[in-house]
């Protein structure tokens, strides 16, 4: 495996928050700069030009029909059937990464600490709205939750139930707009609903971080507010924006 895929979407931040946008885009570049210099082919999904002299290939995305946040994951995952990994910007490799083939799902870390800030509200309103009935394999159970940082699938038929999946939830939320929290429901679509799928198929999975914002032997995940928190790797790039 040599090749890693990132996405970035600009207009999250760039005209309500030009400051954080500005320390977003530098710490991807930086990212990518780092997996350049481990010889990885990098190749990123975006709507920005501020990747053209760093990544091996832009995929320019030109509009999108999605609200989630996240959204041009979902991309590459629809798309590619070669062998890549799906990573976050907030990613800084120092070392080439290890695959496990022999799992179905790799990803980053498991989430522990987060379930009443992130996940517990919307979920049991997604319950009470009845999300069930449109995707069967759905409980409302407290537990730790799949980050999904780092993200590959070695069962593309798995991947394609996920990914279905994925699509109803994001449209039963925007069906139900009004009563959701749309950001919180972003990172439920995209790691509690892998999760309990993961339980529901009983698919393999193998994470290369016990928690998240550890380092291991291969990358730190910057996740959340850390990249914003000064980080001297990160943040001392100096790179015109």
């Amino acid at each position: 495996m040599n090749t890693l895929v990132f996405t970035f979407d600009e207009t999250l931040y760039k005209d309500s928050r030009p400051a954080k946008y500005r320390q977003l885009l530098r710490f991807y570049r930086q990212a990518l700069t780092k997996a350049k210099n481990l010889k990885y082919n990098v190749e990123i999904y975006s709507n920005s030009d501020k990747f053209n002299n760093i990544a091996d290939k832009v995929h320019l995305v030109e509009g999108n029909k999605y609200k989630f946040w996240d959204s041009f994951k979902f991309i590459p995952l629809k798309e590619r059937t070669d062998d890549y990994l799906l990573c976050d910007g907030d990613i800084l490799f120092h070392d080439r990464i290890s695959i496990n083939y022999a799992k179905d799902v790799l990803f980053d870390a498991w989430e522990t600490a987060n379930w009443s800030l992130v996940y517990s509200e919307d979920i049991q309103k997604l319950t009470e709205l009845g999300v069930k009935e449109v995707i069967p394999e759905w409980v409302n159970l407290r537990q730790q939750v799949m980050n999904c940082g780092i993200l590959k699938f070695n069962d593309n038929e798995f991947k394609n139930v996920y990914i279905e999946k994925w699509e109803t939830l994001h449209d039963f939320c925007l069906q139900h707009e009004d009563k959701l929290n749309l950001k919180k429901c972003t990172a439920i679509a995209a790691q509690y609903l892998l999760t309990i799928l993961c339980n529901y198929y009983q698919a393999s999975r193998y994470n290369y971080s016990t928690t998240l914002r550890i380092s291991n032997p291969f990358y730190v995940h910057y996740a959340g507010t850390a990249k914003f928190q000064g980080n001297p790797t990160a943040m001392q790039e100096s790179t015109n924006i």
